[in-house]
């Protein structure tokens, strides 16, 4: 949508993502800050929990997030010897 130069479109996602996955964001005063900070938050969450069972994560890209904060396309993966 955003490449489009479509800020309808854009909005549209976004309200369907607040309302989706993060509907707290929808009772901020900036709800698409807000949906950016919970997804954020959500990532690193998800990233840190990988961290803390040594699991090594080979090709973390844009296509392999979700704004959901949840794992998939494990693709290339291990865990660290420590923790084997």
């Amino acid at each position: 949508a955003a490449s489009t130069g479509n800020s309808d479109l854009l909005r549209r996602l976004a309200d369907h993502a607040i309302a989706r996955h993060h509907p707290h964001a929808a009772d901020a005063e900036h709800p698409y800050l807000a949906l950016l900070e919970s997804v954020s938050a959500a990532q690193a969450r998800l990233v840190a929990g990988w961290m803390l069972v040594g699991f090594i994560h080979g090709v973390m890209n844009t296509d392999n997030m979700t704004i959901s904060g949840e794992t998939i396309d494990y693709g290339p993966c291990a865990f660290m010897e420590a923790f084997d």
